[in-house]
């Protein structure tokens, strides 16, 4: 079955099959006769039995001629092996000459490629040299034009910059100045009307006021809550009497000295004790000497004044001098604002309040602003007795309406004239401010008023201060009204709907904490 299975698979009868196997044993022997020849003599077994064979070829190998034929070939094949050697030995030595030169001639190349390359290694490097120096020219170039730029820009932006703040300086300047003119029209219109906003709580903010029945009969002690500025100052018991005693005995002195010049003569004058610092500044003007052209230069001298001193006015006192505008100025002018003092050969800075100029009255109203009549002026300066002729100095910019520039220089402006009032600590200056509220309901001398508080603890504070109306009504507030500010008020008349109720309240001022620099001349 299996020898079936294989023919059915082949695909071949059995004489095919034998013919095949006869071939492959042809085949097969003819390659055995390879196998059954002399390689030295060419001898040939030519039977069929292979193992017959090799022992003829063995026999054959073993006979005389064939041995030394086999010697022969043998020694012919040491010699050709020893010339093989030889020619193989003169081909190495060929060879070795042969590689060392060329080592040599790689060495030699070598060299010459190391001195190539050492020259382009000097010129790569001679060009990056140069490249880096170019880099380094370009980015100082570069770094100049940046900087260049950048100070360009700056001062651009420094400029405009510059310019805003000018524009806002001078929009600022400009408001200010419309501001004071508003504040200053509002006090001549509504003197001392103060408003309460809704949020803030009367009692609070005026709690350093208090109420006057009458401005000039209620006391006030002049020795209540004094600054402490007040503790380094001096003070007269009678300044008037200290004054006649203090000219009388200076009159006496100079009598009885004998050294009274007469008016019009020259006098050589020599003082002790002059400090080194201020011979300069009287000597040269600004520091400068003329140069005429000569060796000795003329020297420009400021003049030298020279006056004389009462007793005690070398002192620091509260000075009160009157003060009224010039006419060529129109700028409006506050309290509290830096002015330049001339006292008779003294002068100094400082900041002055106004208050009016009474006459026989022991309490003085405070003024915001200076106006066209006469008003008293209290600063921190030295005891100066009266009458001392008094200039008032502005320092401001030459053009008022624009802020002080290189072109728009400050320069003194006359802003009043005045004198010496007196020498009064005590003198007691009152600020006023006054709060208005309107009637809501009227029935004859009752009324509901409104607007003046916001608040019912506001009313309860100052319940004890007396009401006044601007047509002449007093009054005061009996109780407050809901929680809004409406109160019940009650006057000593009948009330119109179309009538305003003022209530005013009083608080004393000082002058402005100021050390002043008195110079000469």
């Amino acid at each position: 079955n299996v020898g079936e299975r294989r023919r059915k698979a082949s695909g071949k009868t059995e004489k095919e099959r034998e013919k095949e196997s006869q071939e492959l044993w042809k085949k097969e022997m003819n390659a055995r006769k390879d196998d059954l020849e002399c390689k030295i003599c060419g001898w040939m077994f030519k039977g069929e039995d292979s193992e017959l064979g090799k022992q003829m070829l063995f026999l054959h190998y073993s006979l005389k001629h064939h041995q030394t034929l086999i010697l022969e070939e043998i020694d012919g094949k040491r010699e050709d092996e020893d010339e093989d050697k030889d020619h193989d030995e003169e081909e190495s030595v060929d060879e070795d000459e042969e590689e060392d030169e060329d080592e040599d001639e790689d060495v030699d190349e070598d060299e010459d490629d190391e001195e190539m390359e050492r020259e382009m290694g000097k010129e790569e490097a001679d060009e990056e040299e140069e490249e880096e120096e170019k880099m380094i020219e370009d980015a100082e170039d570069d770094e100049e034009e940046t900087e260049w730029i950048k100070m360009t820009s700056e001062i651009e932006n420094k400029g405009e910059k510059e310019d805003k703040e000018m524009e806002l300086a001078e929009e600022e300047f400009q408001n200010q100045m419309k501001q004071r003119e508003h504040d200053e029209q509002e006090d001549f219109e509504f003197p001392d009307e103060v408003e309460v906003t809704p949020e803030e709580s009367a009692s609070a903010r005026f709690i350093k006021y208090r109420g006057l029945k009458s401005f000039r009969k209620s006391p006030w002690d002049p020795k209540e809550l004094l600054p402490a500025d007040y503790s380094n100052i001096y003070q007269f018991a009678n300044f008037a009497r200290v004054k006649k005693r203090v000219k009388q005995e200076g009159v006496k002195d100079w009598e009885e000295s004998n050294n009274l010049v007469p008016v019009g003569s020259y006098v050589k004058v020599f003082i002790e004790g002059v400090p080194t610092d201020f011979i300069p500044n009287a000597l040269y003007q600004d520091g400068q000497k003329e140069d005429l052209g000569d060796q000795n230069a003329r020297v420009k001298q400021k003049p030298i004044l020279c006056f004389g001193m009462l007793k005690y006015e070398n002192k620091m006192s509260v000075v009160n001098m009157t003060i009224k505008r010039h006419p060529l100025f129109t700028d409006p002018l506050p309290s509290k604002v830096e002015l330049e003092c001339h006292v008779g050969p003294r002068r100094f800075m400082c900041r002055p309040i106004f208050s009016e100029d009474a006459f026989n009255a022991d309490k003085f109203k405070f003024e915001r602003f200076l106006h066209e009549r006469i008003s008293v002026a209290s600063v921190y300066g030295p005891v100066t007795f009266p009458p001392g002729p008094v200039l008032w100095f502005r320092h401001q910019p030459e053009d008022p309406s624009l802020p002080p520039s290189e072109t728009n220089r400050m320069v003194k402006k006359l802003v009043g004239t005045g004198a010496v009032h007196s020498v009064n600590p005590d003198r007691i200056i009152l600020k006023r401010i006054t709060l208005t509220g309107h009637p809501f309901k009227v029935h004859k001398k009752k009324a509901v008023v409104r607007n003046m508080f916001f608040f019912p603890d506001d009313i309860r504070w100052f319940k004890p201060v007396e009401l006044r109306t601007k047509m002449g009504r007093v009054g005061h507030i009996t109780e407050p009204l809901g929680t809004h500010g409406y109160m019940k008020c009650v006057f000593d008349g009948n009330v119109s709907q179309a009538d305003t109720v003022c209530m005013h309240l009083y608080k004393r001022v000082f002058p402005v904490s100021w050390r002043p620099k008195v110079t000469i001349g």
